[in-house]
């Protein structure tokens, strides 16, 4: 008997954890070469930055963006989350709030696939409470310190892997949460 509890607790302590970003970041290195990344990374460069220079933020309107005038810089994630048949994809767009503010933020924003290129918007569908991140600065001698973009992409992946249903094993989104109209 002791020996196959010291056999579990052998097993249970060698084994590691799951680590679902990780297991992301190689299929991102395979993706970052196909024709559909590039084609949604290029429409994302063009069309993101018009929808964060947007001002006027109100929860009751259900628009994700934040008045541009607390963001002191931006920048798109390059992590890309494409539904199964890829005609919808999610984008963390990762900001870096002005020193007043004591947070930074993540927005998941969603784009749909068109003729002419990738549309994303602020409104995406279905209607998710969890459509952006804030993340709490750090104070250092009385000034809030922004978190880094590679602190930021880091979490917004994890969030991204972990919303809607958490699988086990595997480093896929849920599309049932993402994308389902």
């Amino acid at each position: 008997m002791k020996r196959i509890v010291l056999a579990a607790l052998g097993l249970l302590s060698g084994c590691k954890a799951f680590d679902k970003v990780a297991c992301y970041e190689t299929r991102l290195t395979r993706a970052r070469t196909s024709t559909l990344y590039r084609e949604t990374q290029a429409s994302a460069a063009a069309g993101i930055p018009r929808l964060v220079a947007m001002k006027n933020y109100h929860p009751d309107h259900g628009n994700a963006f934040v008045d541009s005038s607390i963001v002191s810089a931006f920048t798109i994630e390059e992590a890309m989350f494409f539904s199964p048949d890829s005609s919808k994809c999610v984008v963390p767009v990762l900001l870096q709030t002005t020193g007043q503010e004591d947070f930074d933020q993540i927005l998941y924003l969603q784009g749909t696939r068109k003729e002419t290129g990738w549309a994303f918007a602020t409104n995406r569908k279905p209607r998710v409470a969890k459509v952006r991140s804030l993340v709490k600065k750090k104070m250092v001698e009385g000034q809030w310190v922004n978190h880094s973009f590679a602190d930021l992409s880091q979490l917004a992946r994890r969030k991204v892997l972990d919303f809607g249903i958490i699988k086990r094993r595997g480093c896929v989104i849920d599309p049932e949460f993402w994308f389902e109209e």
